[in-house]
């Protein structure tokens, strides 16, 4: 088997003396972690982070919960005003995908934190809430939102 050579020379004779049984060494749970934990961070115009995330998360069950560590930066770098005024569409389907993957209370932490507390509008500092209509209108759109899209509801009320 060749190792490319493409790789820090270091690297390269460390492998060349004792080719490993996999590139890989971590179980793919955890690369999948770290993966979605990068991805996250994406800021390119146009591109949602929470649709790259479903994307890459999506297929993952109910029994493979991510580490804390990762699903608590993903949340914390997702819930943000910026990133959920711009991609409302992709806010329902995204909670659903956390709800699988972590702690819900989390989520609604991180989500009562960026609007500004827990039951204010104001922030301590003088600053306003950016979101038009404040807290209760966030909520209400996450919730209807939630509501409108699952399968087989009954639109009657």
């Amino acid at each position: 088997t060749s190792i490319p050579t493409a790789i820090h020379p270091s690297i390269h004779s460390s492998l060349l003396a004792r080719p490993p049984a996999r590139l890989c060494v971590c179980p793919v749970p955890q690369v999948s972690d770290y993966m979605a934990a990068y991805l996250a961070h994406i800021e390119a115009t146009g591109v949602s982070p929470l649709r790259v995330l479903m994307a890459w998360l999506g297929e993952r069950g109910r029994e493979e919960w991510m580490r804390h560590w990762a699903f608590r930066e993903i949340v914390d770098t997702t819930v943000t005003l910026e990133v959920l005024n711009a991609h409302q569409a992709d806010i329902a389907p995204f909670i659903r995908v956390l709800g699988r993957l972590g702690p819900m209370s989390a989520v609604v932490d991180a989500a009562m934190d960026t609007l500004g507390g827990r039951y204010d509008d104001d922030y301590d500092d003088g600053r306003r809430l950016l979101w038009p209509g404040g807290v209760s209108s966030l909520l209400r759109l996450v919730f209807t939102s939630i509501a409108e899209e699952q399968p087989g509801s009954d639109e009657g009320g």
